[in-house]
């Protein structure tokens, strides 16, 4: 599924990663099926289809909850996607709430990367709010964090520091960048 992805064929990635999300869950391997609730969600977003994204967010937490144990750690990934997606609509308390419940669950975080996502989604709020000193702080801390992943990524670090330089003005260093 991440390999149709990478290549653009979101909706084969989606496809087939739906269809294995059904075996995971077929022969009991919840937590891997947790985790996948979040790449679908991701799948979403990245289609620009961010209702259904939200959707898919949210019916992961309502049964992450409704299981016999606590939350699995995976679920500190849907309340990421859903925060990114509530920043996308511009609803920045709510992606900074749903932030913060991502935060509490860090010490029990089962996927590393979930630190660098949660300081660039945090940057891309704080550069919303009109700080962007502090974004590009938080996209220092996130940096410190880079790992490789499978899960293509739709906005490097880097990328969104140059973007953060362009609105500064810095012209000269996003282009350093670009080059």
């Amino acid at each position: 599924a991440l390999a149709p992805w990478g290549r653009g064929d979101l909706d084969a990635g989606h496809r087939t990663f739906s269809r294995a999300l059904s075996l995971m869950r077929r022969t009991g391997h919840e937590r891997d099926a947790m985790r996948g609730i979040f790449v679908l969600g991701d799948l979403r977003v990245a289609q620009g289809r961010l209702r259904e994204a939200a959707h898919t967010y949210e019916d992961g937490l309502r049964e992450a909850r409704t299981g016999t144990h606590a939350a699995p750690p995976e679920t500190d990934e849907l309340y990421l996607g859903l925060a990114e997606v509530h920043r996308e609509w511009n609803d920045l308390a709510g992606a900074t709430a749903l932030l913060d419940e991502c935060a509490r669950m860090a010490d029990r975080s089962a996927h590393a990367g979930t630190r660098l996502r949660w300081c660039a989604a945090m940057a891309s709020i704080r550069a919303s709010a009109g700080d962007p000193g502090a974004a590009l702080s938080l996209l220092a801390e996130g940096e410190r964090h880079e790992r490789r992943d499978p899960v293509p990524r739709a906005r490097p670090i880097a990328a969104m520091r140059a973007r953060l330089h362009l609105a500064q003005g810095r012209v000269r260093d996003a282009a350093t960048w670009a080059e």
